[in-house]
């Protein structure tokens, strides 16, 4: 098995104010990663996800390798929690264009991230990584506000925030964090004329089965005071 680099004491691993989160180099060797990464590029299932989306979007992709992945990411997740929790989603972004991503928390309890692009066609090496705050969603609130696209979400950080980290960008890194922090790619600066050149990442959601009741009730009860 491939040795994963985490060091817990680094500059990238560490609780930043109220920010925990960890992240892991190599989880897959060098080969696996490239191989998904073109896996992934030839997958027909590439969409825009809403017609304001910036970028293409991948839904629960299969690939080869994913479940050896998995098997790594949820190793990790049970030495941060005793708590039973399970894989609820998965998604691929590719980005066409070197723009920023948008603020948002996450609907699960974990989430995990990973960057496939092979670091040739990274043209910055500081940016294009993740951007991850210390302001939470509100509790009680809807994915239908934590979720939204837009401004909104940038503000009601923007508002609040004292801290936040930036982990910048590298093949084959992945990051573990709480999904209730409100976060973002940071710009990205990618050889976007050729798609294999692309920012990619793969990321994954994990909730226990009470968690996503909870979340669905309050996105149930916010459609029945609309009515």
């Amino acid at each position: 098995m491939n040795k994963w680099k985490i060091e817990e004491n680094s500059k990238y691993n560490r609780a930043v104010g109220e920010i925990d989160y960890i992240v892991i180099d190599d989880i897959l060797n060098d080969t696996e990663c490239r191989d998904m990464h073109r896996i992934l590029l030839n997958n027909p299932m590439w969409r825009k996800k809403n017609p304001i989306s910036k970028h293409l979007y991948n839904s629960r992709p299969k690939c080869v390798m994913g479940s050896l992945l998995l098997e790594r990411v949820e190793a990790l997740i049970r030495q941060k929690t005793n708590e039973e929790l399970i894989l609820i989603d998965h998604w691929a972004l590719l980005y066409s264009k070197n723009t920023d991503g948008n603020m948002h928390a996450d609907f699960g309890q974990f989430t995990l991230t990973y960057w496939l692009t092979p670091e040739e066609h990274n043209l910055n090496k500081n940016t294009g990584g993740l951007l991850l705050y210390d302001v939470q969603r509100p509790k009680n609130s809807s994915a239908n506000q934590y979720l939204t696209a837009g401004g909104a979400s940038e503000k009601y950080v923007s508002e609040r925030t004292q801290n936040h980290v930036v982990v910048p960008y590298r093949h084959n890194r992945a990051v573990l964090f709480d999904s209730s922090h409100f976060h973002k790619t940071h710009t990205p600066n990618f050889d976007i004329t050729k798609p294999e050149g692309m920012r990619m990442n793969l990321t994954f959601s994990y909730a226990s089965t009470v968690h996503v009741i909870e979340q669905v009730e309050l996105i149930n009860g916010e459609h029945k005071s609309n009515v």
